[in-house]
């Protein structure tokens, strides 16, 4: 069962959500309560598509390096991430967005594993 917290203000809106993990530390104001779930208050839709958004902006974070021009990666590779990243880009524009915000119902592009060219990763580092 995963467990949620709440950032709640002072007013009771919710400012964020999060993981119950050390990671997700939201800064408390005067007034502001955090509160643990195991079940997440029903979110507007502006809410999932900022959840969604959140999300695809990680995961084209992850690939920002394979467009480096000093990345080891071959050309054929380095076109996979290009589709990968352009349909991430296009994922809030797809009939049925946001889903769930990112979750589990979103349907995700496959992400791809980059071969490295082979003169740069025979390289050492020496």
């Amino acid at each position: 069962m995963s467990m949620y917290k709440i950032h709640r203000g002072a007013n009771g809106a919710v400012k964020s959500i999060g993981p119950d993990a050390p990671e997700f530390q939201p800064f408390l104001e005067d007034g502001d309560t955090l509160e643990y779930t195991d079940t997440l208050p029903p979110l507007t839709t502006a809410q999932h598509f900022a959840a969604l958004r959140s999300a695809r902006d990680t995961r084209l974070a992850d690939t920002d390096k394979m467009l480096l021009p000093d990345y080891p990666i071959t050309a054929e590779a380095l076109e996979k991430v290009k589709t990968y990243r352009a349909a991430l880009r296009d994922l809030p524009d797809q009939p049925g967005a946001p889903w769930d915000g990112g979750g589990a119902e979103t349907p995700w592009p496959a992400a791809t594993t980059p071969a490295t060219s082979s003169t740069q990763a025979e390289q050492s580092c020496a």
